[in-house]
């Protein structure tokens, strides 16, 4: 007779261990993504462009608005179709010197920016 290798199923093995797995993961991706949001906001104001980011030890990174040069917006296909992005400021050079990852309306702030730089 020819021998025959059988392999048990891993959901059907332990469903409530694999289920319980499974949903603490996605719990805990939930609660990063969470954690992350909250701890990162941008500011635009009248005269400078502000970003606040960290959960713990916090950094801010702030750009006088007379001497921001370029204002970029870049998405990706899933971003663009969940209408998220990075905004991009450069004061000077070819490197950003803010970037500000996820963003809902990435295009709405950047008109925000670029509304306030030529408002004169």
């Amino acid at each position: 007779m020819e021998e025959k290798v059988f392999k048990p199923a891993i959901f059907r093995a332990a469903p409530i261990t694999v289920s319980l797995v499974v949903m603490c993961t996605a719990g805990l991706a939930l609660i990063y993504y969470y954690l992350k949001a909250k701890s990162e906001s941008l500011v635009v104001s009248n005269n400078r462009v502000t970003y606040n980011f960290g959960l713990i030890s916090k950094d801010q990174t702030d750009i006088k608005l007379d001497r921001i040069s370029q204002v970029r917006v870049d998405q990706s296909i899933f971003q663009r179709m969940m209408n998220t992005g990075n905004v991009l400021v450069y004061v000077s050079g070819d490197r950003a010197d803010m970037v500000a990852r996820g963003f809902v309306d990435p295009n709405g702030i950047k008109k925000l920016i670029d509304d306030q730089l030529y408002s004169d």
